[in-house]
C-alpha cells in the first residue's frame, strides 16, 4: 500500500493501475479494501515501477518548478550591437544570469 500512497502519483499512472488491475474505480476515493479486492499484491512488482516512475517525474516537476520561480525575478535587457542588429546582453546581472543558466543547464 505504500508503493501506491506515493504522493506523485497522478491520474495518468492511476489510468496505468487500472488497467493492470482489469478494474475501474476512482482513485481518489479508493479504499484499501477495494484494492485487496482488487488484488493489487499479485502485481506489486507493476506497481513499483509505476510509483518509481511518478517519484522521478514528481521530483522534475518541482525542479522545473523552483527554476521557473527562480527566473520570475530575473529581467533581460538586451541592446542592439553597435547598430549591427546583433542583440546583446546589457547590464550588471549578465554574470548573474549566465550562472543561473549554467545551474539550470546542469540540473536538466
Amino acid at each position: 500500500m505504500e508503493v501506491l500512497s506515493n504522493p506523485g502519483l497522478r491520474e495518468r499512472h492511476w489510468k496505468n493501475v487500472q488497467v493492470i488491475l482489469g478494474q475501474s474505480f476512482n482513485y481518489k476515493e479508493v479504499s484499501l479494501r477495494e484494492l485487496v479486492n482488487f488484488k493489487v499484491d499479485q502485481y506489486i512488482n507493476e506497481m513499483e515501477e509505476i510509483s518509481e516512475n511518478a517519484s522521478k517525474e514528481f521530483t522534475l516537476e518541482n525542479a522545473l518548478t523552483k527554476m521557473k520561480k527562480e527566473w520570475d525575478s530575473v529581467k533581460l535587457v538586451v541592446i542592439n550591437y553597435k547598430g549591427r542588429g546583433v542583440l546583446i546582453l546589457q547590464g550588471q546581472s549578465v554574470e548573474e544570469i549566465q550562472t543561473l543558466l549554467d545551474d539550470h543547464v546542469i540540473k536538466s
